[in-house]
């Protein structure tokens, strides 16, 4: 609950932050590194958020974008996706290129996007009763954000990201739950914060 209240008031300081800026945002090259609260939004069987109990996680994330034109993005993301909870871990590494369409107002001060990647997932998990799982995926995600200058060519991302991996895949999973065909629907949800830097 904590961490939700910290998220909040971040937000709050930033939408101050946002009415007051007197810089633009990056318009030709931009490099973001943030994170957020991360959730499993899949019903899997078997695979850390099951055997956990869906516990709130973390995803950090780092992308770097070029801007042929300031409404138009081509770029690189890598997130990192980590739980914790009661002896079990959740380790996943998402990489992928991306393509962004923003829209700018306030002069270049503020803008939305919405950035969608096709790439690789690298999922493993280590359960307290149910051993070790490692496997790669092909994976897609979508973010969605606001984004305003502080400073000249540093803004601030309010973001919602969206991970999802292979959805039909079998898996072998024994030891706690005894699963032999795993249902491996790997989806996540997370809202956060980023800074960009850029020109």
């Amino acid at each position: 609950m904590k961490t939700i209240r910290l998220l909040l008031v971040g937000v709050l300081a930033s939408i101050g932050l946002a009415v007051n800026a007197q810089s633009y945002l990056p318009q030709k090259t931009a490099f973001s590194i943030g994170g957020g609260l991360m959730w499993g939004i899949s019903d899997s069987k078997g695979d850390f958020q099951d055997v956990a109990g869906s516990p709130t996680s973390g995803l950090f994330g780092a992308e770097l974008r070029l801007y042929p034109i300031p409404n138009i993005g081509l770029g690189l993301a890598y997130n990192h996706l980590a739980g914790n909870e009661d002896g079990n871990k959740l380790r996943c590494n998402y990489v992928a290129p991306t393509f962004t369409l923003r829209g700018l107002w306030a002069g270049g001060k503020q803008g939305l996007w919405a950035t969608m990647g096709l790439g690789y997932l690298n999922y493993k998990d280590e359960l307290r009763y149910g051993g070790d799982f490692k496997k790669g995926y092909f994976a897609a995600s979508l973010s969605v954000g606001y984004e305003f200058a502080i400073a000249q060519a540093v803004g601030m991302q309010i973001r919602a990201d969206f991970i999802g991996a292979d959805f039909h895949s079998d898996g072998y999973r024994s030891g706690y739950h005894n699963y032999e065909n795993w249902d491996c629907a790997l989806s996540y949800f997370s809202i956060g914060m980023a800074l960009v830097f850029g020109k």
